[in-house]
Parts: structure tokens; C-alpha cells; sequence
């Protein structure tokens, strides 16, 4: 018989809507918070009985195995397993790996979380699914995690997925982009409802008020007499709570002690909890009665979650010791849940337990499940009798909670440690990925000279590199290559061309003909697999003008980010492709691409990276022709990049407000922005963005009547130095800009363009083709003038970007033609995710290899396929390979 629910029709039609929307293809993901009692259940149990169309898959939390990996997300697949071997091959590596049922070699949470999904995404081809995770905040946080990820990318799928959460219990649920239904208390009609006549008016109006209209609470308290009922307030939980502690006690000692081995066990077998009841002199039998069915269900779940909590809580610390130690005890095969029970049934050092945790750490961070290892790491520390034991593991938590996402663990449990090199790295690595960058190469710069392993310091050196051209901090590069020189010759081949590049990029001042020396180097680098390193290494090719190079550097680096499923490398790695994408003119990739980066680098808690991302969103939108929404980024993201002292991010973000100011031609306003990029004022900023952006600067200046030869020189110097095709182009534009001879600013240009033409810089080579223009009219010499603001005008119109389009077309028509308005392309209209399935698919991947690629289901990327198909007028994957995406 269906149970009557009261009070809640909105609630019960939003999850009526989901349902319905699962089963048309539409399907998502919902959080449902609240105290306990509050009638989340209910809502679930009420979505399980509308959904019996339905395939359901069902898991409840259990505080005992929130410390196991994967365990909840297991219990929830344990009924599709079979499925598995249908799933990609890393994909299904990653969830038998995940799952213990083998596989070699850590894995990715992401990967793990991508298995999920598709395996959903695949039965729910067949027939749509429910999936139902109830008490949510006692699943272990891998599985959480892997719920998230999949709720969120539900919308073209017959998936509908519920999570139930109880507010202030277990670890804090981030629920961004999942939407959410917060349940409140009946009020006084809906209570009178749900309890008739039990209790008088009185006592229902005192009840309402006193529970805040708590459901459970109501139902509870109405059968207590009046006496009981009106005493002194106290926490809901507790209260309710006590009044299950008290009817559990009826039941007796020996059955109160047998509740007492299941509440501390979790889901197990009854042959375990049998076991441990005999090693405790309880009839095993008591089990099976009924008074035990009044609490426990089949499967020896408790039939409310609270009703474990005021068992297991409700005993005292001597007998939850004693509950512990008999369930180790009975537990022969010496599981991960071994070494938890003795945990908890040890209070002193004992070095045994504490080795077991941390081999049970080892098989969770395996399985990618950080947050569980770190919490086993954390307790095995507390039990070490050795100090350097202690200090070991508890920086390996810290390793732990840092690569799980939870930076405020990671930092406090570096707090409890000393300073040694595997410390001061870590906390390095924090600062520079979610913290202070100039505090990272304080922290990095201690750890390299801390470390004694040779490969650790090559590591480390790397990465304080990174961080000191990140924050501006050239003053210890020095200081870096003499860490570099005491480094031996190392044997193998890949820590060998890492250690020859440093050295040649670290405390040297390059001059172009060692630029060109180290060509042959950096080009080996393409052999690296690790994506840091050919992030690297692109970088270096950056920095030396081999701009192709590192393009590829850069793009295999993204490439072995996504084959195996770090999404935190991912974000990273996308950082340095995105400006690659905008310098060769394709905004509308580039903007994807961010707008995914930073999607990445939100979801593994890269507070830093995200903020990057956001800066270039900003110069994207503005390049797009979207000013009100690329000022508002850019506004957002200087808050935080100053606060944070990002001197990337903000040079970034200032260069965006610039170029939008250049093209609008406010030119006074885009002088002041390009004088803010070298740091001189409250802004944080970078001599290398300074230089680099020379050519905007002085575009600007020279419209407002300026001549600053002094940044022409700094700029030639730095050109020379680098010696690349693309930057010679710009520095001939920027040198007809301030010629004051028209002859001499004609051959400037015309080099300019010739230089242009040897490059793959659309952008650049139209606005050369528009200044050009501009300058002949000026000189009345409107045929040739034409002849470029056509050509620049044609190119900015397809590239998408239509503010620098209207000057192009508004210098023109100062010519005397008329240009007519051209619509923008039909990409233009497609969003960031369809661009991106759209250039996979038009490079051949199937719809499961993009899907892979993007971290979607094969049916997300079928239905944005459609989607474009539609947006292009176009029927065929074929006719995608013609397009220019």
C-alpha cells in the first residue's frame, strides 16, 4: 500500500518531472537536503514507486564504509557488473581497478567516474534508469565524487539520478551544478493531517513549533506522553535519537549488544556479525528473532538511519572497543575492514594496526580513492609509535587530500608536520595551484634543496620554475641552476633531456644563436608521456619562437591528459592551449576549449587555474563581439587575481580590457590598461605580457598623440632575441606606426604583410591589413586602401569577430564603398560543447572516443551531434570534414 505523504506536492512534482523527463531522454540529476526525519526518504521511496517502469539501482549510505573506496558506487553497479566488459578498455580497467576485481597501476577518478556514466549511459538505452542514493553523506567521497560527475551530465539522457543528504553530518557535499530541493517542516494543517487525532490541539501546536515541523520528530513524539514530549528542548537528532535508544534498550542487553556488532560493521554478512556475537558470548540466533526485525531489515540495514546512530553512539566507549576488536577478530580474511575495526578497537600506539592502514591506503589511492587513503594515512599516523613514522604517513595524508580535491585537510595536515623536502613540496604545489604562486617558489626553492633524491630535485626544480615565471620571481633562477649543477648524469633517457633543457633555460641569459642550439633538444621532447613535462617543454619552445613545436607539445600534452583521465592535469594543460587557439584566429575553439578548462579546474578544486580560464573567457568574449560580458569577467577575475597576487591571470584579464578599449577605439582608455601590464601599479603584472603586448601599446599611443620609441627598442631587442617569423611581422607594424616618413611607414608595412604571409596568424595579418588601409587613406591613396580593408575585413568577418569587423567596415566606408553587412558563419552558433564533438567527430573519432575525450557520455555527444547537424544544415559526419571548424 502506498504511504500517504502530506505537505509536499511541490516536492512531489519536481520529482515526478525528473522522472518523466529520464524517460523522454531528458533526464538529470537532483540533491535532496534536510535534517533528519525530515522526509527525504519518503521522497525516494514515493520516486521508487512512480518508477516502476524503470530499471532502479539503489544504495544507501553507511558510516561504517565511508572510509572505503568506491564502496558506495559499488554497492549501486553491483546489479550491471556483467556490463562491464562492454565499456572502452580504460574505462573498464579503471572500474575493475576501482572495484578491486583487478587491474594493474593507479587510476584516475575521472576515468573511474566516465566508467559510470557510460555504463548507465548504455543501459539506459535499453530502458530507462533510476538511480537513488539515499544518506549520501555516509557514502565514502570517491563514490560521491563519481555521483556528482554523473549527475551533472545527465541532460541527454534517460537517467534520472537522486541524492539524499542530511544536512551537518558526514563531509561536506559540494553540489555545483546539480540542482537542489531543501525540504523545511510541515506546517500546522499538513501536521494535523499526518497525525489526526493522536494529540489534542494544544500539544500539536506545541509539537509543530518545537520540531520546526519535523516529520519523523511528529510522528515520534506524538506516541510519548504529554509530559515527555513538552520537556526542555534539545538538538532534534539527538532527541530523536534517545527516543530510539530507549526502545532499543527494551529489546534487552544480548540483542542491544548484537545491534550494537551490526551498527559498527555496516553492510556485512551475518556470518561475520554471527561470529563476532560468539566471540562476545551472544546467541547468534537472537539475529533472526523478531524483536531484532523491529529494528534491522533483511539485509541488516536499520530500518532509519538514526536508529544505527543511536546504537553505535548510544553504547559506551568501552563497548563500541569491544564491538571493534570482535569483528576484527572474526574478520579472518584480514580485509581493509580488518584494519579499520582494529583502528577503532585500539586507543594507544601499536605499529601493527597502524602498517595495516597504510597498506589499506596504498590499495585506495590505487583505486583513486584519495579522500579514504588520506583518512587511513591520518589514523595511522595517530597510531605510529615512531616519530618519523608519524611525520611520513601524515605527509602522505596530506598527499592524499590535496590530489582528492580537500586543500583545507591537505594544509591542516601539513600543519602537524615538520618542514622536510616531501612537506615543502607539497605545500609548494598547493600555493601554486590554488593558492599564492610567489609563496610556491619560496616553498619550492626550500624543497629542492631539501630533497636528496636526484630525480625528486629534477622534479622539483621543474616545477619551481613554472612557479617562478608564474609569479614574476626571476631572481632565483640563478639560484635554480646552481640546484640543477649538483644534479649527477642521470642513466636514463627521459630525466636526461628534462635535466639538459633546465639547464639550458635556467640561468642563462639566451642570445638567438643558443636559441637555435636548443632546437634539436626541444624537438626530442616530443617523446615525453607525462603531461607536465611536455607542458614543459612546449614552453620552453614558446620562449624561443618555435611556436609550431610547441603547439604539438602542448596539444600531445592535452591529448595524454584526456587517455588517462586527469581532469586536474587536463585543466592545466588547457591553459597553454587556449592563447595557441586564439593566436591562430580560432576564437570560437578557443572559447570551448577555456570554457571546458575551466569547467575541469572547478570540479578538482585548481582555484587558480579556474581563474586563468575565466581571464581568457573574458578576452574571448570580447574578440566575439560580447563586451558587457567579457568587462564583467574580466572585473571578476582582477578581484581575485589580486587578491591572490596572479600576475598571469591578471596580465591576462587586463590584456582582454585592452584589446576591447583598442577596437572600440578608446584609445586613452587602452593606453591606461597596457601601461598597467608591467606591474608599476596595484595590479600584479609581467614584464614578459608587457613586452609581448608592446605592439597594442603602441598602437594606442600613437592615436593619442604619443611616440614611445622606448618601448620600440625594448621590443626589437626581445624580437631579435627570439627571431621568429610571426613577432618580425609585428615588430615591422609597430615601426610603421611610428615612422614619421609615409615612405618609410609604407615599406614597413608592406614587410610587415609580406612577413604575415610566411605565418598561420589570421588575426594579427588582418589587423596589420586594417592599419595599413587606415594609414593610405590617410594618404589619399583610397585604390590601395580598399584593396586591405577588404582583405581585413573579409578575414575578421570569418574569424567571428565582430568589433574589429565594424572598424574594418567603418574604414571603408570612409573610402567611399559601401561594404555589405555579412552574416557570421553558421559556427558561430554552436555552443561550446557542440563545437568541440563537432571538430572531434570532423577528425574521425567515433562518438565513443569523443565522448572519452570530453569526459560525456556516447549519448551526450549523439544528442549535441544532432544538434549540430541541425545548427549546420548538414546530414553526414562526412560533410563535417569539409567545414572549416
Amino acid at each position: 500500500m502506498p504511504v500517504m505523504i502530506v505537505g509536499r506536492n511541490a516536492e512531489l512534482a519536481m520529482i515526478d518531472k525528473l522522472i518523466d523527463q529520464a524517460r523522454d531522454e531528458h533526464g538529470g540529476g537532483l540533491v535532496v537536503r534536510g535534517e533528519a526525519g525530515i522526509g527525504k526518504s519518503t521522497l525516494l521511496s514515493h520516486a521508487l514507486a512512480e518508477a516502476r517502469d524503470l530499471r532502479v539501482l539503489r544504495v544507501v549510505g553507511a558510516e561504517s564504509e565511508s572510509q572505503f573506496a568506491y564502496a558506495a558506487l559499488h554497492q549501486l553497479l553491483t546489479p550491471v557488473l556483467d556490463r562491464v566488459d562492454c565499456l572502452p578498455g580504460p574505462q573498464a580497467a579503471a572500474l575493475g581497478t576501482a572495484f578491486g576485481l583487478g587491474g594493474v597501476g593507479e587510476v584516475q577518478p575521472f576515468l573511474v567516474s566516465m566508467a559510470a556514466l557510460t555504463l548507465l549511459s548504455d543501459l539506459a538505452s535499453e530502458r530507462p534508469v533510476l538511480c537513488v542514493v539515499d544518506d549520501a553523506q555516509w557514502s565514502d567521497a570517491a563514490s560521491l565524487d563519481a555521483f556528482l560527475f554523473v549527475a551533472r551530465r545527465l541532460a541527454a539522457e534517460s537517467i534520472a539520478l537522486l541524492v539524499a543528504v542530511r544536512d551537518d553530518e558526514g563531509r561536506p557535499i559540494d553540489t555545483a551544478g546539480v540542482p537542489e530541493l531543501r525540504l523545511t517542516g510541515l506546517d500546522l494543517r499538513a501536521a494535523r493531517t499526518l497525525l489526526g487525532e493522536r494529540v489534542s490541539p494544544l500539544l500539536l501546536e506545541h509539537l509543530v513549533t518545537s520540531t520546526g515541523g519535523n516529520p519523523l520528530a511528529l510522528i515520534e513524539l506524538a506516541d510519548l506522553s504529554p509530559h515527555e514530549a513538552v520537556r526542555e528542548p534539545v538538538p532534534l537528532a539527538s532527541r530523536l535519537e534517545q527516543v530510539f535508544l530507549a526502545r532499543v534498550r527494551k529489546l534487552g542487553p544480548q540483542l542491544g549488544t548484537l545491534l550494537l556488532l551490526a551498527a559498527a560493521a555496516g553492510p556485512s554478512s551475518r556470518e561475520l556479525i554471527r561470529a563476532a556475537a560468539g566471540r562476545l558470548g551472544i546467541v547468534p540466533s537472537l539475529l533472526d528473532s523478531p524483536e531484532a526485525d523491529q529494528v534491522l531489515l533483511a539485509d541488516l540495514d536499520f530500518r532509519h538511519p538514526l536508529m544505527r546512530s543511536a546504537v553505535y553512539h548510544g553504547a559506551t566507549p568501552a563497548e563500541r572497543l569491544a564491538a571493534h576488536r570482535a569483528l576484527a577478530d572474526a574478520d579472518t580474511q584480514r580485509t581493509d575492514r580488518w584494519a579499520w575495526h582494529r583502528a577503532k578497537a585500539t586507543d594507544g600506539p601499536d605499529e601493527e594496526v597502524a602498517a595495516a592502514l597504510e597498506s589499506s591506503a596504498a590499495q585506495a589511492i590505487r583505486r583513486s580513492g584519495h579522500l579514504a587513503a588520506a583518512a587511513a594515512l591520518e589514523r595511522a599516523a595517530e597510531l605510529s609509535p615512531a616519530a618519523d613514522d608519524a611525520q611520513r604517513r601524515r605527509t602522505a595524508a596530506a598527499h592524499a587530500w590535496w590530489r582528492g580535491g580537500d586543500t583545507t585537510s591537505a594544509l591542516d595536515s601539513l600543519d602537524r608536520v615538520e618542514d622536510s623536502a616531501e612537506a615543502l613540496y607539497l605545500r609548494g604545489s598547493i600555493e601554486l595551484r590554488a593558492g599564492s604562486p610567489s609563496d610556491a617558489v619560496t616553498l619550492l626553492m626550500s624543497a629542492a634543496f631539501a630533497a636528496t633524491d636526484p630525480h625528486r630535485v629534477l622534479q622539483i626544480v621543474t616545477l619551481a620554475r613554472e612557479a617562478a615565471y608564474t609569479a614574476v620571481r626571476p631572481d632565483v633562477l640563478d639560484s635554480l641552476a646552481s640546484c640543477l649543477a649538483r644534479l649527477p648524469e642521470f642513466t636514463d633517457d627521459t630525466s636526461r633531456l628534462l635535466a639538459k633543457l633546465l639547464r639550458a633555460f635556467i640561468g642563462t641569459r639566451m642570445d638567438h644563436q643558443q636559441a637555435s642550439a636548443v632546437a634539436d633538444a626541444l624537438a626530442e621532447a616530443e617523446r615525453f608521456e607525462d603531461p607536465e613535462m611536455l607542458l614543459a617543454a612546449g614552453g620552453m619552445a614558446w620562449a624561443v619562437g618555435q611556436y609550431a613545436l610547441s603547439a604539438r607539445l602542448r596539444h600531445k600534452a592535452v591529448a595524454r591528459a584526456r587517455a588517462i583521465g586527469a581532469a586536474g592535469t587536463l585543466a592545466l594543460t588547457l591553459e597553454y592551449v587556449v592563447p595557441d587557439e586564439i593566436s591562430l584566429g580560432r576564437f570560437a575553439a578557443a572559447e570551448a576549449l577555456a570554457d571546458e578548462g575551466h569547467r575541469m579546474a572547478v570540479e578538482t578544486a585548481r582555484s587558480n587555474s579556474a581563474s586563468l580560464h575565466q581571464a581568457s573567457l573574458s578576452m574571448l568574449a570580447g574578440l566575439r563581439g560580447r563586451a558587457g560580458e567579457a568587462r564583467a569577467l574580466a572585473e571578476q577575475t582582477m578581484a581575485e587575481a589580486v587578491s591572490r597576487n596572479l600576475v598571469k591571470v591578471a596580465d591576462t584579464a587586463q590584456r582582454a580590457l585592452g584589446l576591447l578599449a583598442l577596437a572600440d577605439r578608446r584609445h586613452e582608455e587602452a593606453l591606461a590598461v597596457f601601461a598597467k601590464l608591467d606591474g608599476s601599479g596595484p595590479e600584479p603584472g609581467s614584464p614578459v605580457m608587457a613586452v609581448s603586448a608592446i605592439p597594442d601599446h603602441v598602437e594606442a599611443a600613437v592615436r593619442v598623440g604619443h611616440a614611445p620609441t622606448a618601448l620600440l627598442d625594448r621590443y626589437l631587442k626581445w624580437v631579435d632575441t627570439v627571431g621568429s617569423t610571426e613577432l618580425r611581422a609585428l615588430a615591422e607594424r609597430t615601426q610603421a606606426l611610428l615612422a614619421d616618413d609615409p615612405d618609410v611607414a609604407d615599406a614597413h608595412y608592406a614587410e610587415a604583410l609580406r612577413l604575415h604571409a610566411a605565418t598561420e596568424r589570421p588575426f594579427e595579418h588582418a589587423r596589420t591589413e586594417l592599419l595599413y588601409g587606415e594609414f593610405l587613406r590617410r594618404e589619399r591613396r583610397r585604390t590601395r586602401a580598399r584593396e586591405h580593408l577588404r582583405s581585413a575585413l573579409d578575414t575578421l568577418t570569418r574569424l567571428g569577430t565582430p568589433v574589429w569587423a565594424e572598424r574594418a567596415r567603418v574604414e571603408l566606408r570612409a573610402t567611399g564603398e559601401t561594404a555589405r553587412r555579412q552574416e557570421p558563419g553558421r559556427t558561430e552558433e554552436l555552443t561550446p560543447q557542440e563545437l568541440q564533438v563537432a571538430r572531434s567527430v570532423s577528425l574521425g573519432a567515433t562518438n565513443r572516443e569523443v565522448a572519452a575525450q570530453l569526459f560525456v557520455s556516447p549519448r551526450t555527444v549523439d544528442y549535441h551531434l544532432r544538434k549540430v547537424f541541425r545548427k549546420l544544415g548538414i546530414t553526414s559526419r562526412h560533410e563535417l570534414t569539409r567545414l572549416d571548424l
